[in-house]
């Protein structure tokens, strides 16, 4: 079984990830480094604002 992490982390193709890439003015490699550091910051301030009284915010 995969965690949420590995799940979300699939989803982006390497289509998407080429095209963030180039858009950007970035090598792929740096791009999916880039994603896959930014992607565990993003899912942990959910959990956190989930855990507040703010968690209406996330619908």
């Amino acid at each position: 079984m995969s965690s949420l992490f590995t799940t979300i982390a699939r989803t982006f193709p390497r289509g998407l990830i080429s095209h963030l890439a180039t858009r950007l003015g970035e090598g792929e490699k740096g791009m999916k480094r880039a994603l896959d550091g930014v992607l565990p910051v993003m899912m942990g301030g959910m959990a956190r604002q989930a855990q507040t009284c703010d968690a209406q915010l996330h619908f």
